[in-house]
Formats: C-alpha cells, structure tokens, sequence
C-alpha cells in the first residue's frame, strides 16, 4: 500500500486520435480509479472537431486534465 505522504504526482498521458467513445470511457476510468495525486495529459493526434470539443469539455470540468491538439 502506498503512503501520501512518499508519492509525488504521477502524470498519466493519453494519446488520441478519434475513437471518442473508447477514449471518452478510458478516461472516465482513469479518473474515477486512480487515488494517487495525478495530472492527465491528453494528446490530441488531429482527431476529428466532434472529438477535440468532447475532450475540452471533459477537460474543462477537471482542473488536473489537459488537452493538448
């Protein structure tokens, strides 16, 4: 078991490139599964608009996740 106190930050990076739905329910995991203090970087590869406004608007709402186009 790890202690707070000892663990730094972890950053986690998600490349994307469309598949919202996937993306969307990976990213939903992640943030609803992970305890330890952590930023999310989310690397957008060119997807289509749909999907780059899907990710700002999850982004929007979770100051620790960062969309990068």
């Amino acid at each position: 078991r790890w202690d707070r106190a000892s663990v730094g930050t972890v950053e986690v990076v998600v490349c994307v490139y469309n598949a919202v739905e996937e993306t969307m329910a990976c990213l939903e995991s992640l943030i609803g599964t992970t305890e330890i203090p952590h930023t999310v970087r989310v690397i957008d590869d060119g997807s289509e608009p749909l999907v780059a406004a899907r990710l700002d608007a999850f982004a929007a709402a979770r100051p620790h996740v960062t969309v990068i186009h």
